[in-house]
């Protein structure tokens, strides 16, 4: 398991007032609500992390996310590589008032009441939502002449059968 340059405790109100910067890499099996998603573990995800305090002083982290997911095509059932390359600006709150206070657009983040916000599982959170919902290739991934035996069987069934209405037809003829 590589863990390199994530703090244990990670408290982003005192990180941001001092204008720390903090970069590292986490390996992708230590995601374990992300694991699921992927089809395979292999790879890490690099990670800035740097405080700041807005115009109106507010505290602000700029994380940066750079990873290479492998995920499934739901089309082929094969890997697909997906590039993450996210950048998100966060305002830690400690309750939903103060989130009141930060404009819409923006991305909050609750810390407890010690002032702590676990930083594993907010980069877990954000690789997540970049997740596309069903994800494929963006050429065709299925070409006619790999298709399966049954597939085949199935086509061959659906152009022996007669049509419903051919009686119809032959009603038709005979008046």
């Amino acid at each position: 398991m590589k863990n390199s340059g994530l703090p244990e405790d990670f408290y982003p109100l005192k990180f941001a007032s001092a204008e720390k910067e903090l970069q590292g890499q986490v390996s992708l099996s230590q995601f374990q609500r992300l694991l699921p998603l992927l089809g395979n573990s292999e790879g890490d995800c690099h990670f800035v992390c740097s405080g700041r305090l807005d115009m109106a002083k507010k505290p602000v982290i700029d994380l940066t996310l750079k990873a290479d997911l492998m995920v499934t095509c739901q089309t082929c059932l094969e890997d697909l590589a997906f590039p993450v390359d996210q950048k998100i600006t966060i305002y830690p709150v400690y309750n939903e008032a103060q989130a009141e206070n930060i404009d819409r657009d923006s991305e909050i983040a609750l810390i407890d009441d010690e002032g702590k916000l676990d930083l594993l599982s907010y980069i877990e959170d954000e690789l997540i939502l970049c997740l596309p919902v069903a994800p494929k290739h963006e050429e065709d991934c299925l070409p006619i002449d790999q298709l399966s035996s049954a597939d085949t069987e199935i086509t061959e069934q659906k152009e022996e059968r007669k049509n419903p209405f051919a009686v119809l037809e032959s009603l038709k003829k005979s008046k």
